[in-house]
């Protein structure tokens, strides 16, 4: 046994609010002095610890999600650092990421999720201006975006985004014609490669966020809300009349 807290952290600017899509899945034996090490030099971005889970099985739970979401990790490859890995995860589709987490939290043994809410409400080393811009951001961090698409009075939406949003796109395509929605949409490409050359500049482009359909392939990793944009933009660009598109915040995925 390895008594210690697994976290997850996300970026904040300087102003308090998250940037970016990396989130850094690490461990520690003392997950308030953690966070304090990592940002003790003061850079423009902070790291702040969304959830934290303490458990008998320290470095085997980390090893789990570090492999959970080894196809987003981040690798420097630039100059002197080419080729080093990190703790980082570059993960914008937050439903992919918050199920596997769910998952493998609720199996593993003698682990429990830590109140960061309560935690910090307790902390009298914080000023009440800094607890409320940092409880707001977990509160933030904690929402749900359910993405629900109906064809008339019958909805096509499935139980992850991902599959709804291939729903979505067959449909268009199937009245419109794939070639002319891949020409207007980037997420949509004739080849595998022409999808993977299109985003060379990402640090994490997963093969798990790559669907086919008919022969095309689409990328579906990116958030609900952007996707919920996209279709809409579609339903509008193309006349698409008996079709819906919203989201809806859920408790629970």
């Amino acid at each position: 046994m390895e008594e210690g807290f697994v976290y997850i952290g996300r970026l904040v600017d300087h102003k308090g609010g998250y940037v970016t899509n990396y989130h850094k899945l690490g461990k520690s034996v003392d997950f308030k002095v953690r966070e304090t090490n990592l940002n003790s030099t003061h850079m423009p971005l902070d790291v702040q610890f969304i959830r934290v889970f303490k458990t008998m099985h320290m470095s085997a739970l980390e090893k789990i999600l570090h492999a959970c979401f080894d196809e987003y990790r981040v690798v420097k490859e630039y100059g002197w650092r080419r080729n080093i890995t990190t703790e980082w995860f570059d993960v914008s589709d937050e439903e992919l990421l918050e199920s596997k987490i769910d998952t493998v939290a609720k199996y593993f043994p003698q682990t429990e999720e830590i109140d960061i809410v309560k935690e910090l409400e307790n902390d009298t080393t914080t000023s009440n201006t800094q607890k409320t811009i940092v409880i707001n951001n977990l509160n933030e961090s904690k929402k749900k975006w359910e993405l629900i698409v109906k064809i008339g009075d019958t909805d096509i939406s499935e139980k992850f985004a991902s599959d709804t949003f291939v729903n979505a796109f067959a449909y268009i395509c199937g009245k419109v014609g794939y070639d002319v929605v891949s020409k207007d949409e980037m997420y949509l490409t004739t080849t595998r490669e022409e999808l993977f050359s299109r985003y060379v500049e990402w640090t994490g482009f997963a093969e798990g966020s790559i669907k086919e359909i008919d022969g095309y392939f689409l990328f579906t990793g990116i958030s609900n809300k952007r996707k919920d944009d996209i279709i809409n933009g579609m339903i509008i660009r193309y006349g698409i009349e008996d079709m819906t598109c919203e989201i809806k915040e859920v408790t629970s995925i």
